[in-house]
């Protein structure tokens, strides 16, 4: 039985009639404050979601953007600055790591800013640390960490896809696969 398996039924118990409802997301976000999903809409009112809680179960695997690191000698770890391949792959509040695929870097760093291929980065985000990396590696698109929480301010139920509003905004944008929960109440 995993984690997440034992805080769901746990949950039930200590809150019936109101447990969590455990989902993944079905599209990647273009945002740090928006969740996109499939299979909450149309099932309830946008009321069922007001002033409820998400929280991140599970951080999917990492996945190739095809693009590599273009600078020349790699960066240090006090760059702010990164150039890859090809910029277009990216959007602003991407989690990214590099290192080539099964054996990444462990820092995660955060897109801030794109001009061409040039990215402006926070260095170090999900508690990691800023290190040097090699040029040419292959650069990994990361969502949100496990346990980070925010509450849902708006929803959307217009068309196939809920969209759901977050407050505070989670530490990089949502990826598809990535595993949360609502929670009703705070615990």
């Amino acid at each position: 039985m995993t984690l997440k398996n034992i805080r769901s039924k746990t949950a039930k118990k200590l809150y019936a009639g109101r447990y969590p409802i455990t989902s993944t997301t079905t599209a990647d976000s273009d945002s740090r404050t928006k969740l996109t999903d499939s299979s909450l809409a149309p099932a309830a009112q946008s009321e069922d979601f007001q002033r409820t809680w998400i929280f991140i179960t599970e951080q999917p695997a990492a996945t190739d953007s095809t693009a590599n690191m273009n600078d020349v000698g790699g960066i240090s770890a006090s760059d702010t600055s990164v150039t890859v391949t090809d910029g277009t792959l990216f959007t602003v509040g991407d989690g990214i790591q590099f290192g080539p695929a099964g054996v990444m870097d462990a820092e995660i760093m955060l897109v801030t800013n794109i001009v061409a291929n040039a990215l402006t980065i926070t260095r170090g985000i999900q508690s990691t640390t800023a290190t040097t990396h090699a040029n040419a590696t292959d650069c990994f698109i990361i969502g949100p960490a496990i346990g980070e929480i925010a509450r849902v301010t708006n929803v959307d139920f217009s068309g196939s896809l809920s969209n759901l509003t977050l407050a505070p905004s989670l530490s990089c944008s949502l990826i598809s696969g990535t595993d949360y929960e609502i929670h009703y109440k705070f615990y």
